[in-house]
């Protein structure tokens, strides 16, 4: 069962995660993910794993002016 502080935890990573992605935040959309090499990021335009690569996905797709 999550506590309060969980779900608050969890609405604010969310509202992190979708508002750097609009602002083209590429900082802000990476800080969203854990410090992990382990971590996988699944689109319609791939499957990337890896921070450099998740990194690397976001830092080309922002450029092209497209949001995720």
């Amino acid at each position: 069962t999550l506590t309060a502080d969980d779900r608050l935890a969890l609405h604010d990573l969310c509202a992190r995660y979708y508002v750097s992605t609009d602002e083209a935040d590429v900082d802000g959309f990476m800080a969203c993910w854990a410090d992990s090499d382990d971590i996988r990021f699944e689109s319609a335009f791939g499957t990337f794993t890896g921070r450099q690569a998740i990194r690397t996905f976001e830092d080309e797709h922002v450029h092209r002016g497209m949001a995720i």
